[in-house]
């Protein structure tokens, strides 16, 4: 009974998703290869939590409360979660140029994301 409850465990354990930092979410391949912050045209850096996609159900649900059901429904893109602005050119997490930022409140999210690097 034993052997036949760990052979039982063990195919349980293996069919065990991984979790991954991104959620399970990354950006859309390819990614995109960091580019200096100094050529961030689109506005100011944003500092995210994570770097993901509009496929992520965070962004989703984060773009359905703000109203923006177009971006949920359009192609996959890019996409920054937990925003903030670069303060004192330092970001403890992903910095990020994103082609648009919608914020309300503490809910901030970058749309069309690419990875900088700061102090360039």
């Amino acid at each position: 009974m034993f052997a036949a409850m760990a052979a039982v465990s063990g195919v349980a354990a293996s069919a065990t998703p991984v979790r991954r930092g991104d959620g399970g979410y990354p950006p859309p391949s390819p990614v995109p290869s960091p580019k200096p912050a100094s050529q961030c045209s689109t506005g100011p850096v944003q500092c995210c939590d994570q770097f993901t996609s509009t496929a992520n159900p965070s962004v989703t649900s984060i773009l359905g409360l703000l109203g923006l059901i177009n971006i949920i429904l359009g192609p996959v893109l890019s996409a920054g979660n937990g925003c903030s602005g670069v303060i004192s050119g330092s970001c403890q997490s992903t910095a990020l140029c994103c082609g648009n930022v919608y914020q309300s409140g503490t809910v901030n999210v970058g749309i069309s994301c690419v990875p900088v690097i700061l102090g360039l």
